[in-house]
């Protein structure tokens, strides 16, 4: 999660979104952890300035996650949102 900052998000070379503070990047990948299912990266995310970032461990995102439906929710939508376009 971004807590000061903002990237952009670019596909094939192309921006497409930009992030800042309170957006999430790499959800494709973390509910991936130890399932196997290799997945191809979606997106290129690039600072366009400074981060200060909040990275979670596997197991801690899975539990907050397990503990909070709206975080699970959120977590997985995004990422079937960003895999429609893979």
């Amino acid at each position: 999660m971004i807590v000061e900052g903002e990237a952009e998000v670019r596909i094939g070379g192309d921006q497409v979104r930009s992030l800042g503070r309170g957006d999430f990047f790499g959800e494709v990948a973390a509910l991936d952890w130890g399932g196997g299912y290799g997945y191809v990266r979606t997106a290129t995310v690039i600072a366009t300035r400074d981060l200060r970032l909040l990275v979670l461990e596997p197991e801690r995102l899975a539990r907050l996650m397990a503990d909070s439906p709206l975080l699970d929710a959120a977590v997985r939508a995004a990422a079937r949102e960003r895999l429609k376009h893979v």
